[in-house]
């Protein structure tokens, strides 16, 4: 374990909470394990800004039908996925003709994994063009508090195809 101070996690909240644009009328997505350190901006941050979590049921975290349909009925705004699981949530949606479940998306945040181009480029195509979802790319190791750094995907498609990787 690593043993972080509080200050850091409220600074780190706070920063997440101004880069997103937070605000009360978003709904969170809590739904990576509680032992994980990205864990803990899910299970605090909608605080900060008077807005909604919706808890996923234990153990379906993994489970890209059940994402799908919480992200929908509960009309989730912001969520984070480690890179391979966003990429199988996109390829779902799209094997389903079930993308129209993601409108509700906001903002995404993405990390754990290298988050490779072919992704933000899925993502884009399925997410930001119909509907303007956002996606960022964080990093950080956990002696850090939780990320980083990070780098707005959307919106940057210049510099992301350019280099033809995504900066962190």
């Amino acid at each position: 374990g690593v043993k972080v101070q509080h200050e850091a996690v409220i600074n780190h909240i706070l920063w997440r909470v101004n880069c997103s644009s937070s605000n009360a009328e978003d709904v969170f997505f809590f739904k990576t394990p509680y032992t994980f350190d990205i864990s803990i901006w899910e299970m605090f941050l909608w605080f900060f800004v008077g807005a909604k979590v919706s808890i996923c049921a234990e153990g379906k975290e993994r489970n890209v039908d059940y994402v799908l349909t919480e992200i929908c009925n509960k009309k989730i705004s912001v969520c984070q996925f480690v890179p391979s699981m966003l990429l199988e949530l996109l390829k779902f949606a799209k094997h389903r003709d079930a993308v129209g479940k993601l409108s509700s998306l906001r903002l995404v945040f993405s990390g754990g994994e290298v988050l490779h181009f072919s992704v933000v480029e899925k993502f884009r195509d399925i997410l930001t063009k119909q509907y303007g979802t956002l996606l960022y790319n964080v990093y950080g190791p956990t002696e850090t508090t939780i990320d980083c750094t990070y780098f707005r995907c959307t919106n940057n498609e210049r510099e992301i195809e350019m280099r033809k990787s995504v900066p962190i």
